[in-house]
C-alpha cells in the first residue's frame, strides 16, 4: 500500500484495542515534542482482534529513507514498554 509520497512507515501489531490506543498515543506525543523531526507524521489506529498501528513518515531531503531504524529511534523508543 502506497501512501502517494516518498515516506517511511512504521508499524505495531497491539494485543487488543487498548494497548493499540496507548501505544498511538505514545507515538503521537513524541511527533509533536520532536517538532520538526516527524513533522506531517499521521498515526492511525486499525480496528480488529489484533489492531496496527501505523506512522506514516514523510520523507525530506533532509531526512532520507532508513531514518527510523539508523538514526530517529525516537518512534521506536515510544514503543519500547512490554506492555506493548
Amino acid at each position: 500500500m502506497s501512501c502517494g509520497y516518498p515516506a517511511e512507515i512504521f508499524c505495531l501489531i497491539a494485543k487488543d484495542e487498548a494497548t493499540a490506543d496507548r501505544a498511538a498515543e505514545n507515538l503521537r506525543s513524541v511527533v509533536a515534542e520532536k517538532s520538526p523531526t516527524f513533522d506531517g507524521t499521521k498515526v492511525t489506529v486499525g480496528k480488529g482482534d489484533r489492531p496496527v498501528v501505523r506512522a506514516v513518515v514523510p520523507d525530506t531531503g533532509a531526512q532520507r529513507p532508513g531514518r527510523l531504524i539508523l538514526s530517529n529511534i525516537d518512534l521506536w523508543m515510544a514503543i519500547v514498554p512490554s506492555e506493548f
